[in-house]
C-alpha cells in the first residue's frame, strides 16, 4: 500500500509541476498581451511557432475570429492542449526512468518547443512582471490573500452568523462532502478552503476581497 502511495505521489508530482510550467508561462504571457505590454504580432508568432502547425482542421476556424483578443484566446487554448500532449508523451516514454527516480529534468525540458517557452518565459520576467500595474496587483494580493481566507474560516465555523452567512454561500461545492456539507474534520475543511483561496489569481482574489467588504460592488 505504501509502495502504491508513493508511485502515486510522484507522478502527481511531475504532472503538477509540467502543469504550473506549462499554464503560468503561456497564460502570464496572454495576460501581458491583454494588458498591452505583448503586441498581437508577437505573441500570434510564438503561439503558432509552439502549435508548429499541427492544427490543420482549426486553421480554418482561426481565420473567422476577427477579434484580436478571441484569436489570442483561442491559440491559447490550442497551444495548452498542444503541450499537455507533448508532456504526455515526455512521461510515458521515460515512465520507468521516472518512477526509479533517474529523470533529473522537468518534463517541459524534454519538449522540442521548450526554446520557444524560454523566450516566452524571460519575455515575461524582463517586461510582465515588472509592470507597473501587475506589481501593484501582486502587492495587494499579498494583503488581500489571507484576509480572504481568514474571512472564509470564520464564515466556515459559523455559516448561521449574520455577519458570515453570505460569504459562506461563496464558497464552491466541490470543497465540500459529496452531500453538500463540510466534511467532519476541521483539518480537512480548513485544507479545502486554503486550496480555494490559493488557487485564486490575485486580480480575482482583490475583486472578490472588494465585493465581499462592500469596497466595490458586483456587475449585474
Amino acid at each position: 500500500m505504501e509502495g502504491i502511495k508513493m508511485f502515486g505521489n510522484v507522478i502527481l508530482a511531475y504532472l503538477v509541476e509540467a502543469a504550473d510550467d506549462i499554464c503560468y508561462r503561456i497564460i502570464d504571457f496572454e495576460d501581458g498581451f491583454n494588458l498591452g505590454i505583448i503586441s498581437f504580432q508577437e505573441i500570434e508568432k510564438l503561439f503558432l511557432e509552439i502549435l508548429e502547425k499541427n492544427w490543420t482542421n482549426s486553421e480554418v476556424k482561426y481565420e473567422k475570429i476577427h477579434e484580436n483578443k478571441s484569436k489570442i484566446g483561442y491559440l491559447r487554448a490550442k497551444v495548452i492542449n498542444h503541450l499537455i500532449y507533448k508532456t504526455s508523451q515526455v512521461f510515458i516514454e521515460n515512465e520507468d526512468e521516472i518512477m526509479a527516480g533517474d529523470f533529473r529534468k522537468s518534463l517541459i525540458d524534454h519538449i522540442s518547443e521548450k526554446k520557444i517557452l524560454k523566450t516566452i518565459q524571460k519575455r515575461s520576467i524582463d517586461d510582465i512582471y515588472q509592470y507597473e500595474s501587475v506589481v501593484k496587483i501582486e502587492s495587494a494580493g499579498f494583503k488581500v490573500l489571507p484576509e480572504l481566507l481568514d474571512l472564509f474560516i470564520k464564515a466556515y465555523k459559523n455559516p448561521k452568523h449574520p455577519k458570515y452567512k453570505r460569504i459562506y454561500k461563496l464558497i464552491p461545492l466541490q470543497y465540500f462532502n459529496l452531500d453538500g456539507k463540510p466534511f467532519n474534520s476541521d483539518y480537512e475543511n480548513i485544507l479545502n478552503l486554503t486550496m480555494f483561496i490559493s488557487g485564486m489569481t490575485d486580480k480575482y482574489a482583490i475583486n472578490l476581497y472588494r465585493n465581499i467588504s462592500g469596497i466595490d460592488l458586483p456587475n449585474y
